[in-house]
C-alpha cells in the first residue's frame, strides 16, 4: 500500500545544443545576404510631350470596320461565304459556293480569298478577323475556310458555333 504514495523517479529531459542551430542559422543569414540583389533606386525623367495642332485635312477619323467576321453556312446544295462588319459604315459581302463530292473544296477556298480580297480593299488596315461556322459544317471545311483567310489575314479569332449560329439566324 504504501507503494503509490513514493514519488515516482523524475524524467530528465535532454537539452538541445544551441550551438550548431547557431552556427546553421548564421550560415543561412550570410548565404541569404549574399544571394540577394541590390538595386540602386533610380528616378526616369519623361520629357513632356509635343502638342501638335492637327490640320483640318487630318481630323477625319479613318474607317475601322469593327467585329469583321467570316462565317460559313451550309445548305442541301450550297455553301454560302458570308463577310460582314459593324463600325462606321457596317456592311456584309457574301457568295454561295456549290457543294461537290470531293472532301476538299477549291472553290470554297477561291471564293473565300475573293471575298477577303474585297475586304482588304475597303479596309487595308485592318488586321484581325473572327471565323465563325455553322454547328453542321465538316472539319475540313472549317480548315479551308481557316487557310483561306489566314493567307490574307494572320490575326484570326475562332467564333464558338453558337454565336456563329445566332449570327447567322439573323441575316
Amino acid at each position: 500500500m504504501a507503494d503509490f504514495l513514493i514519488k515516482p523517479p523524475r524524467r530528465t529531459v535532454k537539452e538541445i545544443p544551441l550551438a550548431p542551430i547557431l552556427d546553421l542559422l548564421t550560415v543561412v543569414i550570410f548565404f541569404l545576404i549574399l544571394s540577394t540583389s541590390f538595386e540602386e533606386v533610380r528616378q526616369n525623367t519623361i520629357p513632356q510631350s509635343q502638342l501638335i495642332k492637327p490640320d483640318s485635312a487630318d481630323t477625319a477619323k479613318p474607317e475601322i470596320p469593327l467585329n469583321p467576321k467570316v462565317l460559313l453556312a451550309e445548305s442541301q446544295n450550297s455553301y454560302k461565304i458570308v463577310v460582314t462588319w459593324t463600325g462606321d459604315h457596317p456592311g456584309s459581302l457574301s457568295k454561295n459556293v456549290a457543294k461537290d463530292n470531293q472532301d476538299y473544296n477549291k472553290n470554297l477556298y477561291q471564293m473565300t480569298q475573293e471575298l477577303l480580297d474585297q475586304y482588304i480593299q475597303k479596309f487595308p488596315n485592318e488586321k484581325t478577323i473572327q471565323i465563325g461556322f455553322e454547328s453542321k459544317i465538316s472539319f475540313q471545311n472549317v480548315i479551308t475556310i481557316y487557310d483561306a483567310v489566314y493567307s490574307k489575314l494572320k490575326d484570326i479569332v475562332l467564333l464558338s458555333n453558337v454565336d456563329s449560329d445566332a449570327i447567322l439566324s439573323s441575316r
